[in-house]
């Protein structure tokens, strides 16, 4: 940085300064209201981290690994929800049920892959209408 006059400390360009932040934070619009002013992204590290202990009890990941696997996780979603659109279109189907999101999976998985997809995949659904119907059950009384 340049000499300042007055031994006055010069204002750094950029850097880490406490300067003012408005990319995190809630920007106020008309009516005082706040508006996020930018997506939140889907963390999966948690989850990664939970399928990697059912496996493998004492096992860890870098940082740099759970980022890689969650840019893939986020990718395959992206896939796999673009094809289910697709696939509803060509049935003429308004609603993405599991069927849609199922054949989908199929088509965009290797077949060994596929195959462990589909019985998690039936293992989740069960589970889920199980929940479901204990709730119906349960407020219903």
């Amino acid at each position: 940085m340049p000499p300042t006059k007055g031994g006055k400390r010069a204002i750094p360009l950029g850097g880490k300064g406490k300067g003012k932040r408005s990319a995190g934070k809630a920007a106020k619009i008309a009516g005082g209201k706040r508006k996020r002013s930018h997506k939140k992204v889907q963390q999966w590290g948690l989850y990664i981290h939970r399928a990697l202990r059912q496996v493998y009890k004492r096992g860890t990941l870098s940082k740099a690994a759970v980022r890689v696997l969650s840019s893939f996780i986020e990718d395959m979603f992206d896939k796999i929800s673009f094809e289910a659109v697709h696939v509803a279109k060509i049935n003429r189907v308004r609603t993405l049920t599991a069927r849609e999101i199922q054949t989908s999976a199929r088509l965009l998985l290797t077949p060994e892959l596929a195959k462990h997809a589909m019985s998690e995949c039936t293992k989740a659904v069960a589970k889920y209408n199980q929940f479901r119907d204990d709730a119906e059950n349960k407020s219903g009384l």
